[in-house]
């Protein structure tokens, strides 16, 4: 497994993960509404465990699902994981598909048409980065959301 750096350096011994969950999706650019369901599920159990975040945080979650999936599903062929860990303080956003070429974020370009996505992922998320692993790559994005707490 080889790691790269990207956009930020992942932390090495990643925080103890206290709400979990995970899904395989066959057809990843048919699975971004159902995506976006587990996220929304996920956010639901998250509540009953007495956090509630604002309606921004969660709109932020469900846009950063989003975008990873629909990369993973336009770069890559094959299924897509999705991967959601609660922290405590931050959620951990990972998508892994069969692709091996490492995302990179494009420079901001107003005047460029589509490829914003990564640039948008960036901009909510206080960690980015990808790494190539066995049968393809993984892009994880954290969301600091303890500050975001209703």
């Amino acid at each position: 497994m080889t790691e790269r750096p990207f956009l930020h350096a992942p932390t090495p011994a990643g925080p103890t993960v206290l709400l979990h969950s995970r899904a395989a999706y066959d057809h990843p650019t048919d699975s971004i509404a159902v995506a976006r369901g587990q996220a929304r599920d996920f956010l639901r159990a998250l509540a009953g465990t007495a956090v509630i975040l604002s309606e921004q945080a969660k709109d932020d979650v469900l846009l950063v699902v989003s975008e990873l999936v629909t990369n993973a599903g336009r770069h890559a062929d094959g299924p897509v994981l999705l991967d959601l860990a609660w922290t405590g303080s931050a959620l951990d956003v990972a998508v892994w598909d069969t692709g091996t070429a490492i995302p990179v974020r494009m420079p901001r370009d107003p005047s460029r048409i589509g490829g914003h996505g990564l640039e948008i992922v960036a901009g909510i998320c206080s960690r980015l980065h990808a790494e190539q692993v066995v049968g393809g790559k993984r892009v994880v994005a954290r969301i600091e959301l303890a500050s975001r707490l209703r």
